[in-house]
């Protein structure tokens, strides 16, 4: 069996959450991705990347905050984003 690399979580507050294990597009560091549909903007979230010279600690960094990752997490994560969002759409 493969390996976690998302988890999708349903908010009553913000809807589906999606929580992905991937990498940076640019560099190719490791990274958490949060991400959500706030009302009134498209797609949108934070990246969490980890630039270790060592990708083996890095991954093992990402995988530590995956696992941490739970519903209560994903929400104070959207609350934070939505908070910001809605500041710039105000």
């Amino acid at each position: 069996m493969s390996e976690e690399f998302c988890k999708i979580f349903e908010s009553k507050v913000y809807g589906q959450i999606l929580v992905t294990k991937d990498t940076t597009v640019e560099e190719g560091h490791p990274q958490v991705s949060v991400k959500f549909r706030p009302e009134g903007l498209g797609f949108c979230g934070p990246d969490f990347a980890f630039s270790d010279d060592n990708q083996m600690i890095a991954w093992e960094k990402v995988d530590s905050l995956f696992d941490k990752i739970d519903l209560e997490a994903a929400e104070v994560i959207a609350k934070n984003v939505n908070n910001v969002c809605m500041g710039i759409t105000d």
